[in-house]
């Protein structure tokens, strides 16, 4: 299986940024982009990391808006899943994020935007959760304020995103895994 993945050919997307471009500007790229892969007839998986990770999402949602097909699969890295940073304030109390803060990060997704307004499904991918998602490996480092996991262990909107696309069943091969997961500390010695 190691050869499979290392023989697959890859794509890297040079999207416009903020903030010379503001939203959708990098969302509009992420479709092209897509769609030129997927008119060469592409087996996709998308990946991305930070904002990246967040394009990779909201990609999935907006070709579900479109009625286009998803791709094989999605893995995000320290990807923006709540645009509105709440889930990310219940966890700073209880996590120091050296990078960044979250007032920070939340005027920062604000000057992208141009509001503080996150209706379009794109920007809040939490809102958007459904079975019809592709599998997504989202992953984010412990000491991230990006973990949205709530510390008193309560179910949140990030487990709802992961398990909704794990539930999602395709009829035309076997169910599909979806983990939300964090390193163990263990592993970085």
């Amino acid at each position: 299986m190691a050869d499979s993945i290392a023989d697959r050919p890859a794509f890297s997307l040079d999207y416009r940024r903020a903030p010379v471009h503001r939203f959708p500007a990098a969302h509009d790229d992420a479709l092209n982009g897509y769609l030129w892969l997927l008119a060469r007839g592409e087996d996709i998986v998308v990946m991305g990391d930070s904002a990246g990770g967040h394009l990779a999402l909201g990609l999935c949602v907006q070709l579900r808006e479109l009625g286009l097909g998803q791709p094989r699969a999605v893995v995000a890295f320290s990807a923006l899943v709540d645009s509105t940073w709440t889930l990310s304030r219940e966890r700073e109390q209880h996590v120091d994020d050296a990078f960044v803060r979250v007032r920070a990060a939340q005027k920062l997704t604000e000057l992208y935007t141009g509001s503080d307004h996150f209706d379009d499904p794109r920007l809040n991918v939490l809102g958007a959760v459904g079975p019809d998602l592709p599998p997504i490996l989202l992953r984010a480092g412990a000491a991230e304020a990006l973990w949205s996991r709530s510390p008193r262990g309560n179910r949140n909107r990030t487990e709802q995103f992961t398990t909704a696309a794990r539930d999602r069943r395709d009829r035309r091969s076997p169910p599909r895994r979806v983990r939300a997961s964090r390193p163990s500390h263990a592993a970085h010695r």
